[in-house]
């Protein structure tokens, strides 16, 4: 007597895991990563040079907000290349129709969106902690310190550049999915310099906000980092400038699930 089939239960999280590896080694290995990272790092490495008096302060200021000056530096342009790495990640499943396989796969929708959101997201950052890390040791040859102080350089990389990083790349991911690739590649150009680094009283902006992404509030609240257009800035508000990003990013994560849920219903 034939005996009934028992399907075992997927392990979401082995899922998870699964689609962190696969993403993250399916974005290290572009070289379009690699090539469109260092022509923004040399550009914003040029504006560095050309600005001694950028150098010269950072050679002033203390060893925390010397860093804290170097990742905001960093947050000028890397995130616009990270934007435009991402903008694919979830829509080239569907033109390969590589979706309509995952989707028939015991796997949940959210172990397998969260999966490549992170995969994604720590393989598109990495070159940005480089150029970061070469920031810091360039700065600490300058000051003759011990790079014994190079641990310290953990924190404003935390603080100041990951929440606006993770911010960018969920919204990154999930909009493409709504609108034309291109199209949105345009708009997050034409928001990033409209919400980030112009500043101009007469118009409205994000730029001086808690939604703020660059990381300024950050710089400002936790290190005492001079940057423009923020000049004070408490810790409380830091925090509430990282939680609101955070926050924004879950949201859209969140809806990009609810999309594809829906989708899925309709087929």
């Amino acid at each position: 007597m034939n005996q009934p089939v028992t399907l075992r239960p997927v392990n979401q999280r082995a899922a998870f895991w699964g689609a962190t590896k696969y993403e993250f080694w399916m974005q290290a290995r572009r070289p379009a990563l690699w090539i469109g990272s260092f022509v923004v790092a040399a550009l914003t490495a040029l504006i560095i040079l050309s600005t001694p008096t950028l150098t010269h302060d950072s050679q002033r200021a203390s060893v925390m907000s010397a860093f804290a000056a170097i990742a905001s530096l960093v947050m000028l342009f890397m995130p616009i290349a990270a934007g435009f790495l991402m903008t694919d990640r979830l829509t080239r499943d569907r033109k390969t129709r590589v979706d309509e396989l995952l989707n028939s796969a015991p796997a949940s929708s959210g172990a397998r969106l969260l999966g490549k959101y992170l995969g994604a997201v720590v393989a598109t950052v990495t070159p940005t902690l480089l150029f970061y890390l070469i920031g810091v040791g360039y700065l600490l040859a300058l000051r003759g310190r011990d790079f014994a102080a190079l641990p310290l350089a953990l924190a404003p990389f935390v603080a100041i550049i990951l929440p606006g990083m993770l911010f960018i790349a969920a919204f990154s991911l999930v909009c493409p999915l709504v609108i034309w690739g291109p199209l949105y590649q345009f708009l997050f150009l034409g928001y990033w310099f409209w919400g980030n680094l112009v500043y101009l009283p007469p118009l409205p902006t994000l730029n001086g906000t808690l939604l703020t992404a660059d990381g300024n509030y950050a710089a400002v609240g936790y290190f005492g980092s001079d940057s423009g257009v923020i000049a004070h800035a408490t810790a409380a508000q830091a925090s509430a400038s990282i939680a609101l990003l955070l926050g924004f990013g879950a949201l859209a994560l969140l809806a990009a699930w609810g999309y594809q849920r829906w989708r899925l219903a309709r087929q």
